[in-house]
């Protein structure tokens, strides 16, 4: 088995850093989010519905 670097990204405003990831990951934990664009050893890789 390998081992990737998986990167998730998403502009998102927010007031500081920790609001930002905090708002991240209620986005990545809600079962109808969208976002499902990552980037894996530098290779973007968007699963859109192809996963759900």
């Amino acid at each position: 088995m390998q081992e990737f670097n998986v990167e998730w990204r998403m502009p998102i405003e927010a007031e500081s850093p920790r609001e930002a990831a905090e708002m991240a990951f209620r986005i990545q934990r809600d079962p109808e989010s969208t976002a499902t664009a990552f980037v894996v050893d530098g290779v973007e890789i968007d699963l859109g519905e192809d996963f759900r």
